[in-house]
């Protein structure tokens, strides 16, 4: 589908891909799960789109028209402008953790270093934003949601046994800034004490930025997590 496809979606179905690739001035990671095996009248495939920064609507438009999909849902990591900005240009439900949801409207944006970056003036706000609960369904599966506050209040990770779509909250050799507002460093540690103890170290990670790594590595060359215990 796209030569930026991760190429790390065994643990999901057969009849579902996950496609990769890089949106907006901070290089944010943006992801689409398309799952085959559910199609509606038109015979167009269901997709739900992951953290869609500025220009990732565009792109995923030109990637539905050329492979036969739809997107059904928005699904946001947390509430940054880099993650959340063509949020509202699918015109589906979008879905974001409750302590994040007042980021998703661009008066609240608006005050943030970022707002020229990411020209808000023209942002819409989604018409319908909805609360992640527990678990959601995509790409054929059943997402386990992990509440992980520290890089915002309301970032979060969805796992199944085996990869993690992480957001903000590890990267390789790295974790989620803790100075913006919202932030918390406090915070930030035990949700990185949760991910070395209860997640396992083969599961791979989907970055919100940069390339994708495993829990495993990280607790043996993240300097982040070499503290935590």
């Amino acid at each position: 589908m796209s030569n930026e496809d991760r190429g790390v979606a065994s643990p999901l179905p057969d009849s579902t891909r996950v496609v990769g690739f890089v949106a907006g001035p901070l290089e944010t990671n943006c992801y689409v799960l398309v799952d085959a095996a559910h199609t509606g009248d038109d015979g167009l495939a269901s997709a739900v789109v992951i953290d869609p920064g500025m220009g990732a609507g565009e792109v995923v438009r030109q990637l539905a028209a050329q492979h036969n999909f739809r997107v059904e849902r928005v699904v946001l990591t947390h509430g940054h402008i880099d993650h959340i900005r063509d949020a509202a240009d699918f015109g589906v439900p979008v879905y974001v953790h409750p302590a994040d949801r007042d980021m998703l409207n661009p008066q609240w944006t608006a005050t943030s270093q970022f707002a020229a970056l990411f020209d808000v003036d023209s942002m819409a706000m989604p018409s319908d934003i909805r609360d992640l609960d527990n678990t959601i369904e995509m790409g054929g599966t059943t997402w386990e949601i992990h509440h992980m506050p520290g890089h915002s209040p309301g970032s979060v990770m969805f796992r199944i046994p085996g990869l993690i779509i992480g957001g903000d909250v590890l990267f390789k050799g790295g974790v989620g800034r803790t100075d913006l507002p919202g932030s918390s460093a406090e915070e930030m540690l035990l949700s990185l004490k949760k991910l070395t103890h209860e997640f396992a170290d083969d599961d791979v990670v989907l970055s919100g930025h940069g390339p994708h790594t495993t829990v495993g590595e990280e607790k043996r060359s993240n300097p982040f997590l070499q503290s935590v215990k």
